[in-house]
């Protein structure tokens, strides 16, 4: 029989900036999604194939907070220093601290800022990013 595996979300740690951000949101709290493509393949008209290697190092990352979370305000500080231009870019890593999924990005930007909502439950904030990829290593979580 095949060994369980377990995931919570509390393993999960995002760092924007150096700061470590918490009041992450329990529906899919974070999402990275490379930009393009490693390779691409080319056909030639004999049959030959041609393999090239894609250097696009981009990603773009959503990260859902809930809308009670004390460091909405860090994300939007980092926001606006960049959107004001007393800066160009800040550090983002994501990373599940019981496994080696790993995400670094060391030149992040703001993509978009979140659309905000007033409703009887508190609801969530979605920050958007672009960023240059340093690490990307997405494996499994150990054993529980």
């Amino acid at each position: 029989m095949a060994d369980a595996r377990t995931f919570s979300i509390n393993d999960v740690i995002v760092s924007v900036d150096g700061v470590r951000i918490s009041g992450l949101s329990n529906s899919d709290p974070v999402q990275c999604t490379l930009k393009g493509d490693d390779t691409a393949l080319t056909d030639g008209c004999n049959g030959d194939v041609a393999i090239s290697h894609l250097n696009n190092n981009s990603a773009d990352l959503t990260l859902k907070t809930l809308q009670t979370s004390p460091d909405n305000a860090v994300l939007d500080a980092a926001f606006k220093a960049i959107l004001d231009a007393r800066r160009g870019s800040f550090a983002l890593e994501v990373f599940d601290s019981r496994g080696e999924t790993l995400i670094m990005m060391s030149q992040a930007v703001p993509k978009k800022r979140p659309d905000v909502s007033m409703a009887p439950e508190a609801g969530e904030r979605e920050w958007q990013f672009h960023g240059r990829v340093d690490a990307w290593n997405v494996k499994g979580n150990e054993l529980a």
